[in-house]
């Protein structure tokens, strides 16, 4: 299989996120798996296992333990529907959503990935990045989840997954009433090295920059915050970047400063290994 990129179109005030094997900006996913494999031995390589939700939607879940460099890696993918359960609506009340009674369907998907080196001088690494809307009642939010490449039907915001070892996965869905993203990257050292904490941090910091210079502080603050251990009066690690809630009346706008943290992850990570 080949690159497999996201990038964006506009077409008569829509969004649309699609494949485009020619690009240079490849999935993150495979992307990431594919320089992890690279700092291996040959021989190791990523397990990928496919999974499909009961209830909606599903994922890919990848693999690699026990290799010269990396005692453990994951990397995940998950594309997933639903109904909201009173509990989860309940806390999205409680963190300023606005949503109405009754029942509430869902769609999030989502990149996810922890690293453990086996250089206990190397640091363990971990990012999320996330996307999640909510129809109410009188909505026009349309989830189709297909296992092909041709879509003929004109959407209005498509976002393509692709595994390159099992096929592909497309979610395509439009405008919905409520609709955020969420994420964010750290770094946790077990001997602290300070060259190595600046360059991370300057790596993400270059990530926020191209689309606010106010976000970096902001969201380092909010990691910061977000992994203090109160009982032992400390912070996990040296931070990152975190954020939640994060919403634009252009969603391109957003994802395009996503798209851009997740990227950061492999210039920010991988030379602290070297």
């Amino acid at each position: 299989s080949g690159q497999v990129a996201l990038t964006s179109q506009k077409a008569e005030c829509v969004h649309c996120f699609v494949r485009d094997e020619d690009a240079h900006q490849t999935n993150l996913r495979a992307d990431f798996c594919r320089a992890l494999e690279e700092e291996e031995d040959e021989e190791t390589k990523f397990l990928v296992d496919r999974w499909e939700r009961p209830q909606g939607g599903g994922g890919i879940t990848c693999i690699l333990q026990d290799g010269r460099v990396f005692e453990k890696a994951g990397v995940n993918i998950s594309v997933v529907k639903g109904v909201l359960p009173p509990a989860a609506v309940q806390q999205m009340r409680a963190r300023g959503k606005s949503l109405k009674e009754g029942e509430l369907p869902f769609f999030a998907a989502g990149v996810s990935s922890v690293i453990h080196p086996r250089n206990p001088l190397v640091p363990t690494v971990h990012f999320n990045y996330r996307y999640f809307e909510v129809q109410e009642p009188g909505g026009t939010t349309q989830v189709i989840i297909v296992l092909q490449s041709n879509v003929s039907s004109p959407p209005c915001f498509l976002l393509h997954s692709i595994n390159p070892f099992l096929g592909e996965l497309i979610h395509k869905l439009y405008f919905c009433r409520q609709s955020w993203f969420g994420g964010g990257t750290d770094l946790t050292p077990y001997y602290l090295d300070e060259e190595d904490s600046r360059h991370f941090h300057s790596q993400l910091k270059a990530a926020c920059d191209q689309h606010d210079p106010g976000y970096y502080a902001k969201f380092k603050k909010w990691c910061d915050d977000y992994f203090n251990i109160t009982h032992r009066g400390e912070r996990r690690g040296v931070g990152g970047i975190f954020f939640d809630d994060l919403e634009d009346p252009d969603p391109e706008k957003t994802f395009q400063f996503v798209t851009s943290c997740a990227e950061s992850v492999i210039p920010s990570y991988l030379p602290l290994g070297k």
